[in-house]
């Protein structure tokens, strides 16, 4: 039976590292210092009971814009085009203040508040996609591999070989594992490096990756951008896509070949894909958190997504060299943290920029 397209409206991806998405909302919560002027009441100078409403209201302003600030560039453009509507239901969007200390400055007629608010970024979330949703979906798909160094041969010959074993502490000891801050306990599988050749340097002239799939992310994607307002499906149903071949080039450099670029946008302009994103996630060597004593391992983001519709594709939406770093028990763990986070950060940010240019 033929593989059958999907892309009556729905966005497709194949993630063979399996991107994740935007992150669902959540209450944020933020320290704040706020003051308002106020017009005293009768002979002894009462403040008003509205000074407070207004204080309590300028709290709530001002954690939101600390909330927006640190946001990226992109959500940032899509909450100021929301600005009146935010600011209309900025009670539901900002739903708690918890005043800690209160100040009246009786000389400079001011009334003062240093207080806990909480901002409901999954408030701001549903109003972004409420705001889209009208917008028409262009079909695309996502290629994108996890990747992590097997072998560095370095300038003047000497290779480093990466292999995880299960060992004891005493072999953990001796390999040198223990060293680094890698092994957990001695049950735990470690990282072990071999050395061989000439003297050591920093700089490394070759690198041989190895591509792998991290199909416990899938379900991540799937949610977050359909919260988002897309649909998702597997990207194996778009029938010629050579799935491998991304696979292999992302193996030995950072990059597609032209010709899988050529035959994937063939495939997917036949399918009547309109984008196409590619990317990598590069997994790091685990190491000791020295602060919570866990495992750490980073993750780092490379992707983009271009318009094959036209006949010299642009790029639309990139995100590049973002280092996220997951921690876990073992290195395993860790590294399918990062992973997650990785692709919800990454995920988010490329919607957000889609969003903005009403794609």
């Amino acid at each position: 039976m033929a593989k059958r397209s999907i892309f009556s409206t729905a966005l497709v991806f194949l993630f063979i590292a399996g991107l994740s998405v935007v992150a669902s909302g959540q209450m944020v919560k933020k320290q704040v210092l706020a003051s308002v002027p106020y017009v005293p009441q009768g002979l002894r100078g009462k403040v008003p009971d509205d000074a407070r409403i207004n204080v309590e209201l300028a709290a709530r302003k001002q954690a939101l814009q600390m909330c927006v600030s640190a946001m990226p560039d992109a959500k940032r453009k899509l909450i100021d085009k929301l600005s009146a509507e935010i600011d209309a239901n900025i009670m539901d969007v900002v739903p708690q203040v918890q005043v800690l200390n209160e100040t009246v400055n009786r000389d400079r007629k001011l009334i003062e508040i240093s207080a806990t608010v909480f901002v409901d970024v999954a408030k701001i979330d549903t109003m972004i996609a409420k705001s889209s949703s009208g917008a028409e979906r262009k079909p695309m798909v996502l290629v994108f591999v996890a990747r992590k160094v097997t072998t560095l041969t370095k300038s003047d010959g000497m290779k480093e070989q990466f292999v995880k074993k299960s060992v004891n502490e005493k072999e953990l000891q001796k390999a040198g594992g223990s060293a680094e801050g890698v092994g957990v306990d001695s049950t735990k599988e470690n990282m072990v490096v071999t050395m061989s050749g000439g003297k050591k340097v920093e700089k490394a002239d070759i690198a041989t990756m190895q591509t792998e799939s991290v199909g416990a992310v899938d379900a991540a994607v799937n949610e977050v951008f359909t919260l988002a307002g897309y649909e998702c499906a597997d990207a194996n149903d778009v029938d010629g896509l050579n799935v491998a071949a991304f696979r292999e080039d992302y193996g030995v450099g950072d990059d597609i070949k032209s010709e899988t670029r050529r035959e994937a946008i063939k495939v997917l302009l036949g399918a009547g894909a309109g984008f196409f994103g590619t990317g990598t996630m590069d997994v790091g060597m685990p190491r000791r958190n020295e602060v919570n004593g866990l495992v750490t391992v980073d993750v780092t983001v490379n992707a983009k997504i271009i318009n094959i519709s036209k006949k010299i594709p642009a790029t639309v939406a990139s995100v590049g060299g973002e280092v996220f770093a997951g921690d876990g028990p073992s290195a395993d763990v860790a590294k399918q943290n990062a992973l997650l986070m990785a692709a919800r950060a990454t995920a988010g940010k490329m919607v957000d920029i889609l969003r903005d240019k009403g794609l």
